[in-house]
């Protein structure tokens, strides 16, 4: 077993030295989070000792790197604000998605000739089988899962993970799956040289991220570097952000899909008879009235999963049935309480205006909207009149109520909270049969809650209380 083990890393080390790296090598790795914790077991497994830092006092994994110490008593590691100097004087720096490349110091240590890159650099050295790439504003996690399930509804193997779930390193196995499905963020894309995914998609593109980019532009630009070296680009055919905009090179080929009955879309959407289809060219596949999904962005959204699962060349219609039964993921529209003719929704993971807004526009009922948190430097103003249509009240908490009460005013009636607790008691009170509740944010959570999950499952069981 030791020498298969030697043979196994002896190959993944020949693999990393496309970056340089060596067991000679000084690495500090950017961050003690999950990613940054997949990177040290790895890269220790492999007989790499690295430094890995993070800016924080005492950062959630620190226990456990204590107990990765134990087995590597060389391992060094630093925390507080002090401790990114330590990225000075390396060879190569593993940067975490929640750091800045512009952190002053990272951008010396370029200058100085270290190698910057991220996780998802060191997996696509690794990794051999295909690879499927998802990106985009809202939807990628919808997506992401969605594309497992029906590469598994094809009795392929199939690993999932990325910016959902599973950091990537530790999707890496022996065997490999037949298919790997990446979730990847902006975040994650800033650090790539080395992915040539499959397939890759940009979903949609909206303004999220704005206290981190300089601009729309930059931050659309880090999200279409996932086009770069794909053999299929997938675009959306109705969102022109989101579309790669350059000439395909020679190996590249491209598949449109869009909520529209264009013919320029392979993946489209069409009436039939007077019912609305899901079209494959002028195939129908599905009537949008079975897809499980909730929302009009969600068909988008199976439009796309469709394509992706082409763009690989699987059978499409083996992959159907997925449609008519994954109903979403937690905290992504999910149908909480049917009671008194309300609905009552939970779209915690809609931590941006695009996304507050798709749920919107995918709902025909009167809203009362439950929104605010951390809007991330957002501006609320064009989104407000964009939006105020679909709102019978406006419920708002947080961070940033104020600026979204701003936005609002004289649009829509609204009431400002401190809890989630009071806004779905306010709700309760203004909503009337016939409406909808939405808990869709449009900002981050960490104003108030550990992450947006921890906010979904505070309105779930606010919900759940009205009825006890």
């Amino acid at each position: 077993m030791a020498a298969a083990l030697k043979t196994i890393s002896n190959s993944h080390m020949s693999k990393l030295s496309h970056t340089g790296i060596d067991v000679e090598s000084r690495i500090v790795i950017v961050g003690m989070g999950v990613t940054g914790l997949s990177v040290l077991r790895y890269l220790v497994d492999l007989g790499i000792t690295p430094v890995i830092i993070d800016t924080r006092e005492q950062p959630d994994n620190l226990q456990q790197i204590i107990e990765i110490q134990r087995r590597c008593p060389a391992l060094e590691f630093a925390t507080g604000k002090k401790a990114i100097n330590h990225v000075c004087d390396a060879t190569h720096v593993v940067v975490s998605p929640g750091i800045s490349l512009k952190t002053p110091q990272l951008q010396h240590a370029r200058e100085q000739g270290s190698v910057i890159l991220g996780d998802i650099d060191i997996f696509a050295l690794q990794a051999t089988a295909p690879v499927i790439a998802i990106t985009g504003s809202n939807g990628k996690s919808t997506v992401t899962t969605l594309v497992g399930k029906m590469i598994e509804a094809t009795n392929h193997t199939v690993a999932v993970g990325g910016n959902i779930g599973t950091p990537a390193l530790d999707l890496l196995s022996d065997p490999e799956p037949d298919f790997y499905v990446l979730e990847l963020s902006s975040f994650q894309l800033e650090c790539i040289s080395h992915l040539r995914p499959a397939a890759s998609v940009v979903l949609n593109i909206s303004a999220d991220h704005m206290d981190r980019y300089e601009s729309l532009q930059e931050y659309t630009s880090a999200k279409l570097g996932i086009y770069e070296h794909a053999q299929v680009i997938v675009e959306n055919g109705c969102d022109e952000l989101a579309q790669s905009g350059t000439q395909l090179n020679q190996t590249q080929t491209r598949i449109r899909y869009g909520l529209s009955d264009d013919t320029g879309c392979s993946f489209r959407t069409g009436f039939i008879e007077g019912q609305e289809w899901i079209l494959m060219g002028n195939q129908p596949l599905i009537p949008c009235s079975e897809v499980a999904l909730q929302g009009r962005h969600n068909i988008s959204n199976s439009l796309a999963a469709l394509a992706l699962v082409d763009a690989v060349r699987l059978d499409i219609k083996t992959v159907l049935p997925v449609l008519r039964q994954f109903s979403g993921l937690p905290h992504r529209m999910q149908l909480v309480s049917q009671t008194d003719d309300i609905k009552w929704f939970n779209d915690s993971k809609a931590t941006n205006i695009g996304a507050c807004q798709a749920a919107l526009q995918g709902l025909s009922e009167p809203v009362i909207l439950i929104a605010g948190g951390d809007a991330k430097g957002a501006d609320f103003s064009e989104f407000a009149t964009q939006v105020s249509k679909y709102i019978k009240y406006l419920i708002v908490l947080g961070k940033d109520a104020e600026k979204i009460s701003t936005a609002f005013n004289r649009l829509v009636n609204i009431e400002c909270v401190d809890t989630i607790d009071q806004a779905v008691l306010v709700a309760d009170r203004v909503a009337d049969a016939g409406d909808t509740v939405l808990l869709s944010p449009a900002c981050a959570s960490l104003d108030q809650f550990k992450n947006y999950q921890a906010r979904g499952d505070a309105f779930v069981q606010a919900v759940q209380r009205l009825s006890a």
